[in-house]
């Protein structure tokens, strides 16, 4: 017994000695960097808490567009800015703090700039400063990534961590037509046959759009496009193990049957082959169209492809051409902006149509969007983000001798224009928080490879 006991208070002393070492080595940097990796992980799951809801009840319902949610992920984030922050004060980090490009970083601030100068003059002072403090937090987000404060690399690993974990409950939802039970992650209750959910129909039935736990089905399909091109970043490294990320992520983008993911996963593919100066290969061609009739066979997804994709959708194309008609009067009339989340506020005033509950959406057009929310000035910086960084990832590529950051050039280049198609069909990178994060992590990304490629200045 005696022995026992001894055994015991040593082991006892030895946990205590551990933790107390754990204890002692554990950085504000190390603690900025655990919550950042739980930042990654949880903002898809829409874990929140509504703060603000606009007093203005125009469609008689609740309006997304025009509230403010804080996100668990929130809480990460803001802890893990204020570990990092406290890291660069106590000199805890042996690289110093960057601003990444600074035209990048320039334009980012001229809009911050004025979001806050226009919280005086909009309608909906409340709702544009709640708006702006997300902007604030994206581009804390933004520093994050430019600083490195977690390699890259493993950012793109949490976030493909993420984007199976979405992949894999879209073929379940699809498999089941239903929503799978994981409220507590924020997934919608959801079936076929609920109203305002989004779905295909092959004429003699309706199917369910796969939507994860993101708020719609297409916000599923450009995370998982995302997904695909940050996969292949690392195929040579984790070869096997990325080649079944990416079948999962196919199957995923897939059921979400978002067509302008697959219009911008073309897009990217073409630049890709055309920056890389890369040949394309036939027999690779024929196995992927192999492998995605296999799959549309197997789950008699024929009649879905031949409506959704070679047939228009006449009640989504006259709803778009709708808002774009509402935008253009807006535009006209108020060119300094109507405020962040103005557009679906003002959108009655600007057509005779009686607007139904479901129309009260803004313009499927980020670039436009912007214009109406923050004005011509507003929406021109917004544009000159995709435009900068266009040309200067064209001018990397052509300058890049060494194939691996050729190769890491071509993928960026992939993923902007990808995002600029997705970008001029539908609003999320710029009204949806999960959009928003993987638009500003994007930036981050690029900015930060610009930064540390510099370009002479006669080619700048």
């Amino acid at each position: 017994m005696t022995t026992f006991l001894h055994q015991a208070r040593t082991s006892f002393s030895a946990i205590g000695f551990q933790w107390a070492s754990f204890w002692k080595t554990l950085t504000f940097i190390k603690v900025s960097r655990i919550l950042l990796v739980l930042f990654l992980l949880f903002f898809p799951f829409q874990i929140r808490s509504m703060v603000y809801s606009s007093l203005f009840y125009a469609s008689g319902e609740f309006d997304y567009y025009t509230s403010f949610f804080v996100y668990l992920s929130d809480i990460f984030f803001i802890g893990s800015f204020f570990c990092w922050s406290i890291s660069l004060l106590k000199k805890e980090n042996e690289s110093k703090f960057t601003l990444g490009d600074p035209m990048l970083t320039f334009i980012f601030l001229a809009m911050l700039l004025m979001m806050v100068g226009n919280v005086f003059f909009v309608s909906e002072p409340q709702l544009h400063f709640f708006q702006t403090f997300r902007f604030v937090e994206l581009f804390l987000l933004y520093l994050m990534v430019v600083n490195r404060v977690l390699k890259q690399e493993k950012i793109v690993l949490y976030l493909l961590f993420g984007m199976c974990f979405q992949a894999f409950i879209a073929v379940y939802q699809y498999a089941l037509q239903s929503s799978i039970g994981l409220t507590f992650l924020g997934e919608a209750v959801a079936t076929s046959s609920t109203l305002g959910v989004a779905k295909i129909s092959t004429g003699s039935q309706t199917l369910l759009r796969a939507y994860g736990t993101l708020p719609q089905a297409n916000v599923l399909g450009g995370f998982l496009f995302m997904g695909i091109i940050y996969a292949m970043a690392l195929v040579k490294k984790y070869r096997w193990f990325i080649l079944g990320v990416l079948w999962l992520l196919a199957m995923g983008l897939l059921f979400s049957f978002s067509r302008s993911a697959f219009f911008a996963l073309i897009a990217g593919f073409l630049i890709y082959i055309c920056v890389q100066n890369n040949k394309i290969v036939l027999r690779y061609i024929v196995l992927a169209a192999s492998l995605l009739l296999f799959f549309i066979v197997i789950f008699n997804l024929e009649n879905v492809v031949v409506n959704r994709f070679l047939f228009e959708d006449t009640a989504s194309t006259q709803e778009r051409t709708l808002y774009l008609k509402i935008s253009k009067n807006m535009l006209f009339d108020q060119p300094l902006g109507v405020g962040l989340g103005g557009f679906t506020l003002a959108m009655q005033d600007y057509t005779t149509e009686k607007l139904t509950p479901w129309l009260y959406q803004p313009v499927h057009n980020i670039f436009i969007l912007e214009a109406n929310e923050l004005g011509v000035v507003g929406g021109s910086l917004f544009f000159a983000l995709f435009a900068y960084s266009f040309w200067q990832l064209l001018l990397l590529a052509r300058k890049q001798k060494n194939p691996e950051n050729r190769f890491a050039v071509a993928l960026l280049l992939a993923l902007l224009l990808g995002i600029a198609v997705i970008g001029c069909f539908d609003h999320y990178f710029v009204t949806i928080y999960q959009g928003q994060i993987m638009l500003f992590v994007y930036f981050g990304f690029v900015s930060s490879l610009l930064s540390s490629t510099r370009l002479p200045s006669k080619n700048s």
